[in-house]
């Protein structure tokens, strides 16, 4: 199931620093809190908004399948913070500090901040465990207390116009069952992870290690149908639109470049409404995407479903004619002059080669 990031709540967290590796590649001991961080009530506000923000609809958040659910797991580790009291908490927390500092093998990735909190979100306040690992830069403004790491307007971890300097990791409990042998099932949880970098394919193993290596979690399986639906469905909303019939043709042109020769590697339904539909039917799509029940979050892109459809395109006419030609070149080789009710003006590339 999707989860729905508003009416998120923030009870608990804490703070934690760690470190990339000595020059011998060895793990340097992360530096932990011995007590909760406090935020007051217009930081925690803040930090609670930026949140929703960076995992709700239209953002890098990607929904993930938990691959690692044994006993040692990042994600039994998470199941337990849920239950437990401030104390168990604070050594729980302590445990996932030096999970990442092992997951960071190389010199290249960089020490930071980890900030681990729980509390409840959406509208049926599903419990939940989130996860930060930030970069240190100028938005911070660290302070070393006697017993905890201290974050002077901690806000300002989210509020940074730098988004590739964090990560996010969030699992959220969906069903609350209990096993006799005190681990969780991976089938009770829905599994999100918010990095700007996975959306850029020289960035994958960049963020490799923080959702495979250290979450225990992987790109989920059902990418392959989303991907397919995203294309079927946008492709059904442009033709029942009422748009011209040019603007269509556009359209359909721009669906095939956001999926076939696009760079990125996640597909979102804000950011193609954002940047292929006219303002005035951006919402339309998006509700009518939602109805459809597909996910307002970015998924990652997986064509091979679509492989045969992304080959050739067609235009199919009222009288029974259709035209049909290689995709990439679609818009090239073929133009609309004039379409109007009863007849279309089309400029065809080449000449005639042959006839059945």
């Amino acid at each position: 199931m999707s989860l729905e990031f508003e009416n998120l709540r923030i009870e608990r967290l804490i703070v934690h620093e760690i470190f990339k590796r000595d020059i011998d590649r060895e793990i340097i001991a992360p530096k932990c809190s011995n007590e909760l961080t406090r935020l007051d009530h217009t930081g925690l506000q803040v930090f609670q908004d930026r949140i929703i923000k960076s995992m709700g609809n239209g953002s890098h958040c990607i929904e993930m399948s938990i691959t690692d659910e044994s006993e040692s797991s990042t994600f039994q580790c998470c199941a337990k913070l849920l239950d437990a009291d401030d104390d168990h908490f604070i050594e729980l927390s302590k445990h996932l500090a030096l999970k990442l500092s092992q997951a960071q093998a190389s010199r290249i990735i960089p020490g930071g901040i980890l900030v681990i909190f729980n509390g409840t979100v959406s509208a049926t306040n599903k419990r939940y465990i989130g996860i930060i690992k930030a970069e240190m830069h100028n938005g911070f403004v660290k302070e070393d207390g006697d017993n905890a790491i201290l974050l002077k307007h901690l806000s300002e971890l989210l509020l940074t116009p730098q988004q590739k300097l964090y990560k996010i990791g969030f699992f959220a409990e969906v069903n609350g069952r209990q096993y006799p042998d005190d681990l969780r099932s991976s089938e009770d949880f829905v599994s999100y992870v918010y990095d700007h970098n996975m959306a850029r394919n020289e960035s994958r193993e960049a963020a490799l290690y923080f959702y495979n290596s250290f979450l225990g979690c992987s790109v989920s399986p059902s990418s392959k149908k989303l991907t397919k639906d995203f294309y079927h469905l946008t492709k059904e909303f442009i033709n029942n639109s009422e748009l011209s019939d040019g603007y269509k043709i556009d359209l359909q042109n721009s669906l095939y470049s956001y999926l076939k020769t696009s760079q990125q590697t996640t597909i979102s339904v804000n950011t193609f409404a954002e940047e292929f539909l006219p303002i005035e039917t951006r919402d339309t799509y998006c509700n009518f995407m939602a109805q459809k029940e597909f996910p307002q979050h970015a998924i990652t892109k997986d064509l091979t479903h679509l492989k045969g459809k992304l080959r050739r395109r067609k235009i199919n006419f009222t009288s029974k004619v259709k035209l049909e030609g290689p995709a990439d070149e679609f818009n090239e080789l073929i133009q609309i002059i004039e379409a109007t009710e009863s007849s279309t003006t089309v400029r065809i590339s080449g000449k005639i080669l042959d006839q059945d």
